[in-house]
């Protein structure tokens, strides 16, 4: 499917924003287990689910059995969790097919986040925090899929091509200086060859090397 350069440019733009949110992700996962560690009661609205479960099932094996190792267990889960979506990030800007591999993991930790929401719910009802962090979930689940359906899109151009859609004044300047570099070049060019001419023109015109002329002083040479 052939797309114009508009096209191209909000499919680029849906691309970047999908990053963003799966950037977001890793940073307020990150935050929330910091926070977490130091047992504040304090958090972000939104984290993703998977490491703040294994951070909790770490601490309370390790406040029942006293034994520090599940604590660390956890720990190290929890940051390998959130240390693969920073990876799907970072890749992503050159193989975009991380974004789709970063929507499965986020579709499986949505998942587990609504049984969660439901059991709450089962036992304490809704609260208005967890509405709220559904909202915030959808949300970030329909960016990351738009995401991955304008990567389908973008299949066809290269990861520099793909800067070039989010960022043209770049590519105007570069190619202005490219522009003014090849005109120059062949003002150059063309002031050598002018200067080339000038001076055959001087040699041919020139009385003392023209061959009339030299025929001119002989035959005076021979009058004489």
């Amino acid at each position: 499917m052939n797309l114009d350069t508009n096209n191209l440019y909000q499919q680029a733009q849906k691309f970047s924003k999908a990053r963003n949110n799966l950037f977001a992700i890793v940073l307020f996962s990150a935050i929330n287990m910091a926070i977490s560690l130091f047992d504040s009661s304090i958090r972000f609205l939104f984290s993703a689910t998977t490491p703040e479960l294994f951070l909790g099932f770490g601490r309370l094996f390790s406040e029942e059995t006293g034994n520090l190792l599940f604590l660390i267990v956890g720990l190290v889960l929890a940051l390998v969790v959130i240390g693969f979506y920073l990876v799907c990030w970072i890749l992503s800007e050159r193989k975009r097919a991380f974004m789709l591999v970063a929507l499965i993991a986020f579709c499986t930790d949505t998942l587990l986040f609504i049984v969660l929401v439901i059991l709450n719910a089962s036992f304490d009802g809704f609260d208005v925090s967890s509405m709220i962090e559904t909202a915030i979930y959808g949300w970030i689940l329909f960016s990351l899929v738009s995401g991955t359906m304008a990567w389908s899109k973008l299949r066809g151009i290269s990861a520099e091509e793909y800067v070039n859609l989010l960022h043209p004044e770049v590519q105007t300047v570069t190619d202005s200086s490219d522009a003014t570099e090849d005109t120059t070049e062949d003002q150059l060019i063309e002031s050598v060859d002018s200067a080339q001419e000038n001076n055959d023109s001087q040699i041919t015109n020139d009385p003392e090397v023209s061959g009339d002329e030299w025929r001119f002083d002989d035959e005076s040479t021979i009058l004489k």
